[in-house]
Order: structure tokens, then sequence, then C-alpha cells
């Protein structure tokens, strides 16, 4: 199977060389360790990019660095991995151009909802599955948390979120629309703008019997997002990649050892995130649910936004 990747993602490669490649959290340690992918194709237009690759990697297994965008070649599959504004054309360019059977799109998809509803359309017709980035819903350890939530009765949830909606509150949505559904409304309480034209906000995402809250850290370089359920007596949070149990005792939440399976499982699945999400892309053959969760992630994100700046 061969394999392009369109926009290096410096983010994510320097994930793994912090931790000297050990783990699988950018989209080349992903596609690299694949079994199924014997050949890799990087195009990126910022070459300098390449030579963070070990010359050691090339040799294990064959590595090919475009210097020019891809034209009448063929992809199992293809990863775009660049700026949301830039999805648009690069996805019709490259299908244009090119034999393509399966695309993964960094998430949000686009930054406009008309976008992906035409890409949608355009990728079905030419047969081309399609699947968008929102890694949580196909880790192992989050349906693990699904069920331990089933069997709770949920009172509310808060989920406090860094940098912005389009960059990180997105996963958060997308992984409750799993977990819950529709959402029932959207109320936007607090609006700001950030630093880069990040889209901030504080919102409540309503459902039948419960409510989450969001909240933007105003600290924007504050690169934790913390999750906390509450039940009666007792709260679960997920904060740093580590799941806390408390429970109340004399009115105060104490914290108890709890859930060390999941908690082992959350660690191990979190530091090889994009390992999990490749493989699980690779086995499907339909995704109408997660292209559909996809586009109600983006509608909410726009329904936000568009509040956020309607008064000043």
């Amino acid at each position: 199977m061969d394999c392009l990747l369109i926009g290096f993602g410096n983010a994510g490669i320097n994930y793994d060389k912090k931790n000297d490649f050990k783990t699988q959290q950018s989209h080349f340690s992903s596609v690299y360790n694949c079994k199924k992918i014997k050949r890799i194709f990087i195009f990126d237009k910022n070459t300098d990019l390449y030579k963070k690759i070990d010359l050691k990697k090339k040799i294990e297994k064959k590595i090919i660095f475009l210097k020019q965008f891809p034209i009448q070649m063929s992809f199992s599959f293809a990863i775009i991995a660049t700026t949301t504004n830039s999805h648009y054309p690069i996805i019709k360019k490259l299908t244009i151009n090119n034999n393509v059977k399966n695309i993964l799109c960094e998430k949000p998809f686009t930054n406009q909802l008309r976008n992906s509803i035409d890409l949608v359309s355009y990728l079905k017709k030419k047969k081309i599955n399609l699947y968008i980035n929102y890694q949580r819903r196909y880790l192992p350890v989050f349906y693990s948390i699904k069920k331990l939530l089933k069997r709770k009765k949920i009172l509310k949830i808060e989920c406090n979120y860094s940098k912005g909606i389009y960059e990180n509150a997105c996963h958060f949505i997308n992984l409750f629309i799993l977990y819950f559904g529709k959402p029932k409304n959207i109320k936007v309480f607090k609006k700001s703008k950030s630093l880069n034209t990040f889209v901030k906000a504080d919102f409540l995402m309503s459902f039948e019997k419960f409510y989450i809250n969001f909240k933007s850290y105003s600290d924007f370089y504050k690169n934790k997002n913390i999750i906390i359920f509450y039940f009666q007596n007792e709260k679960i949070m997920i904060r740093n990649n580590q799941l806390y149990y408390f429970k109340i005792y004399k009115k105060k939440y104490r914290l108890e050892n709890k859930y060390k399976k999941i908690n082992d499982q959350l660690k191990e699945n979190i530091g090889n995130y994009q390992y999990y999400a490749l493989n699980n892309y690779l086995k499907q053959k339909k995704n109408y649910k997660c292209i559909q969760d996809a586009i109600l992630t983006l509608k909410i994100m726009q329904k936000v936004k568009n509040e956020k700046f309607a008064k000043k």
C-alpha cells in the first residue's frame, strides 16, 4: 500500500522527536509503523521539515520526498495535514489529478460548512472514502469510558479547553456527539477573541437530561484540557491523560483509587493515538456516522462563532 502525506506536520513530528520516536502521535510515525503501508510519499512546501526524518528510517521503509505536488499518481491512502483553510482546494486538486482510494483529512475538515458538504458529495460520487481525524472516537479507552458513563446518571459535565474552538474544543464537541448524540440547544456566554484570530468562547451544549459547560482558558498558551462528569455524590475528572475518581464524604469530595485499568489504557492509547486512529481508518469500509458527526461538529462550531461575533 502506498500512502501520501501532504503537510509534514511540524507539531506532530516535534511530539515524536521529544519522545525519541517511542510514541506514535504524528501522522508520519503512524504511517511509518503501519505494516500495511510499504511506501510513504511526502509533500510539504517547507522542504526543510524533511531533514527531521532520521536517515536510518529511509532505509527501513521506502520514503519518497516530493518536490512538487503529485500529478498522475496512485495512492491507496492520502493524509491531508495542512492548514484548515487549504483542505478544500488541496483535496479537489489531489483527486482531479491523481487516483486516490481513501483520504484522511485533519479536523475540523474545512473552515466553511458549505465547502465540507460539497466535498462529501463530491468524494462520494468519485467513490473515495473520506475520514476526518477526530482521533478520540477511534481509541478503545474512550469506549471504555462510554460504558462507564452508561452505568451512571449524569447531572452535568464541565469541559475546560485550551486554544480555540476550531483547534481544540472541536475534539470534545465531536466526542460528546459520539457519546450523547445531537444536542438540543447551544448557548454562548462569554465572547472574546484570542491571538492569531483563534476563536474562543464559553458556551453550553444542552441535552435532554443534562448540559455540558464549555469554558476556554484565558491563557492562550495553557495547554491543558479537563473534563469533569458530575454524578450523585461522585465525580470523574479526566485531566492530563489521567482519570481521577472522587466521592463525597461529609460534603467534601475525596479522591479514591479506582478505575486503574481504564487509567492504564488511557495512558497507552493517548501515547499512540494517531497509530490507533490510522489502523481503524484502514479497517473501515463505511464511514457515514463519522462524516455525519464531523459535519454536525462543524455546524455547532459555526453557530458558536457566529453568535460570538454577532454583538460587539
